[in-house]
């Protein structure tokens, strides 16, 4: 059934050494050749602030555009006028074209690393959400293409939809926990637990006070990123809300019980 789930793809070292005298971008990605996969798939997903202070890795599906938004405020003094936060690789240090430079962060004692983790049951209510019922991910028309082999069709109620979803997650998980989709890959493995070694672990259910929070403790903070903070993002409409059930939440509890204990949710 490999062919059935979409994975996260390695770095290709054979094109990035024969590319990397003509290219930034893969002599950068050079420098992933003898990390873990798990470093492998995050380093894309960290932002380093241009003043070198800050290193953010992101967990997909836990306020990683709201803060990334507040690095750019951060960097820039004004908000993020832009249409996708995580394609802004201009005026933010993140993607695999900053590799090299996130994995030296990421080992670097002397700048602070933080992260931002979620409920497991509501980061993929999220999920499902984003790539079923909304459709609003760039990736999703591919993600239900790839549902249909494990029974969705657009008729099924939404419970039975994240029936199919759950089983969709458990099978990638099943083919390989470090290259599932971030947006549902464990969270523990987004953030490099046992690998990074974070100065905060921010919890999103209290984003706001423990941002400041781990700002002040950075020596970073100032009060104009108040307004940055309390900034309004990504909103879902009402029509696309959802509850699991009790034995689809048993399910979760199981297929993320690494992510309730690491977390204490």
């Amino acid at each position: 059934m490999p062919h059935k789930i979409p994975l996260q793809k390695k770095p290709n070292f054979t094109k990035a050494f024969l590319l990397a005298p003509f290219s930034k971008r893969y002599m950068a990605q050079l420098a992933l050749k003898y990390e873990p996969t798990v470093i492998q798939m995050l380093v894309r997903d960290v932002i380093q602030t241009r003043d070198n202070r800050l290193v953010y890795i992101k967990n997909a599906k836990a306020g990683c555009s709201t803060v990334a938004e507040i690095l750019y405020y951060y960097d820039h003094g004004k908000p993020y006028r832009g249409e996708n936060i995580h394609r802004e690789t201009k005026t933010l240090q993140q993607g695999i074209q900053y590799a090299d430079r996130a994995v030296a962060a990421i080992k670097d004692p002397t700048k602070f690393k933080f992260s931002v983790v979620r409920h497991p049951q509501g980061r993929v209510v999220s999920a499902f959400k984003n790539f079923v019922l909304q459709s609003n991910n760039r990736s999703a028309p591919r993600v239900l293409h790839r549902l249909k082999n494990f029974g969705y069709q657009a008729s099924l109620s939404n419970s039975q939809k994240f029936d199919v979803f759950i089983d969709f997650v458990t099978e990638s998980f099943r083919l390989s926990l470090e290259r599932t989709d971030p947006h549902f890959r464990l969270q523990k493995l987004n953030i490099g637990v046992g690998l990074i070694e974070h100065d905060k672990v921010i919890r999103l259910e209290n984003l706001q006070t423990e941002l400041e929070s781990a700002l002040k403790q950075a020596r970073v903070w100032h009060d104009n990123l108040i307004r940055a903070i309390n900034l309004k993002r990504n909103a879902s409409a009402s029509q696309f809300e959802f509850t699991p059930n009790r034995g689809q939440v048993k399910r979760l509890e199981e297929l993320y019980a690494p992510d309730y204990d690491a977390f204490g949710y």
